[in-house]
């Protein structure tokens, strides 16, 4: 049987797609975002069809293994994907991805190699370029090298909102950074005012609060796997759900363990509900009042003083 070859043709407006915009903006949208692309690269073998095996639970958990991810956040996808009706599920076993056909490029083992072969033949024919002198060589170069500096210098200059940041999101910023120092007295020393801008956003988009990002940040720089994975407050934002399941985990662990009569029980935050995922909401920072934000910024150096 010829072995043929497969590719996925996605369109240049993947990314501002509705549904794909909507996924994005989630917290772990773009590991979400991934999963997604593997699917559809899974699927163009079986034009656009996934089929349950058996040898998981269910689809998300066979998903889950072949593709190596979390089943959780495979499960968060396809429930995602059949609300958007990216995905029909056709019988018990079989799911359709129904975006898929039209974007499935193919060819046979033969096809390929004429392809190649042509394009070979093709260059043969084509009159060779100008010699460059070595000056000529030198100042491209040298120009590219700039246009790339000033590209990144750009980057680095977008305009932060620096009005709409408090001094509780500096304190979150520099307390991060400190952590981080105990960890790797050699650590780069970041922008602070975009950690800072993170933590805003966390707290007034996201709904955290500044006891629950404090209470992340010490656990994550204490944790012999997180403390090289949070480097940053862009990590703790993109992570935030995933450590909270992380930090229920081993509470349950060491409930088992003081159970048994070996370790010691953990004494959580109050917002570590058991029922909940995710802590409860705050108002944000732009609705509260200045002698609010004061009092809040003086409990949280208490708080960075004493070590909690």
């Amino acid at each position: 049987m010829a072995k043929k070859y497969y590719w996925l043709k996605l369109k240049n407006d993947f990314f501002r797609n509705p549904e794909v915009k909507i996924l994005r903006r989630v917290a772990g949208g773009d590991t979400y975002t991934l999963i997604y692309l593997e699917m559809m690269l899974l699927s163009l073998e079986n034009e656009g069809h996934l089929y349950f095996e058996g040898f998981g639970d269910d689809m998300a958990d066979e998903l889950s293994v072949i593709l190596d991810e979390r089943k959780e956040d495979v499960q968060f996808l396809m429930t995602f994907l059949q609300a958007k009706n990216l995905i029909e599920v056709k019988e018990g076993d079989q799911y359709f991805m129904n975006t898929i056909p039209e974007m499935i490029g193919k060819e046979t083992e033969s096809a390929r190699k004429m392809r190649v072969h042509r394009a070979k033949e093709q260059q043969k024919q084509l009159p060779d370029p100008p010699k460059r002198s070595h000056c000529d060589s030198d100042v491209t170069e040298s120009d590219t090298e700039i246009e790339i500096d000033k590209e990144i210098e750009i980057d680095k200059e977008k305009d932060i909102p620096r009005e709409k940041i408090c001094e509780v999101h500096l304190q979150l910023a520099n307390h991060l950074f400190n952590k981080m120092l105990e960890n790797n007295p050699e650590a780069k020393k970041p922008s602070l005012n975009a950690w800072a801008n993170t933590f805003r956003l966390m707290m007034e988009r996201d709904k955290r609060t500044a006891e629950q990002i404090i209470y992340l940040i010490d656990w994550s720089q204490q944790n012999h796997f997180w403390h090289k994975n949070i480097l940053s407050a862009k990590a703790i934002r993109k992570q935030f759900d995933r450590l909270v399941l992380e930090i229920k985990d081993e509470r349950s662990n060491a409930k088992n363990n003081y159970k048994k009569g070996s370790g010691r029980q953990e004494v959580l935050p109050n917002w570590f509900d058991k029922d909940e995922v995710l802590p409860p909401q705050q108002q944000t920072t732009q609705t509260k009042s200045q002698e609010e934000l004061d009092r809040e910024v003086a409990e949280m150096k208490r708080k960075l003083r004493e070590g909690k």
